[in-house]
Order: structure tokens, then C-alpha cells, then sequence
């Protein structure tokens, strides 16, 4: 989902750099790392974050990355059968 199909379903819009910084946040990365990575001082990625937050009326990075980050899904386990 990106633009316009977030808000079809009901979640308010991001732009271009705030999904960025959720999907940089999804990969585990801090606001420093994530300033390093976009050559931008935490300062501003914290400012995103704020705006991100304001928007989407959540207050965790946890809750942003569930609401903007589509679950990818595992393989099937693999189950080995010895022979006998």
C-alpha cells in the first residue's frame, strides 16, 4: 500500500520520507543509525517520527511499523522424513 491505498483502507497517508524512516524503524534500525543511513542529523528523523506519530495517532515505533509494514510471510516448515 503506498499514498492513496493507505488512506482506501482507512490509515492516514505517508509521505515518501516517513515511509522510509517507518521501514528503516521496521528493520530495527535507531534514530541515529537511521540518520547516518539518510545522511539527515537524528534531530530530523526524531521530527519525522513526531509527525508520523501525529498523523497516525500512535505513540510506539512498534505500533507504526504494524500499521504501515505489510507481514511477510514465512516459508512452510520443512519437515524432513527420514528413510526408513
Amino acid at each position: 500500500m503506498v499514498g492513496g491505498a493507505f488512506e482506501a483502507a482507512g490509515v492516514p497517508a505517508l509521505t515518501g520520507r516517513q515511509l522510509e524512516i517507518v521501514s528503516l524503524v521496521g528493520r530495527g534500525l535507531t534514530n541515529r543509525e537511521i540518520a547516518e543511513h539518510l545522511e539527515i542529523r537524528p534531530a530530523t528523523v526524531k521530527r519525522h517520527l513526531e509527525r508520523i506519530y501525529d498523523r497516525t495517532g500512535v505513540r510506539s515505533r512498534a505500533a507504526v511499523v504494524a500499521r504501515y509494514m505489510q507481514p511477510v510471510a514465512a516459508p512452510a516448515p520443512v519437515i524432513e522424513r527420514a528413510l526408513s
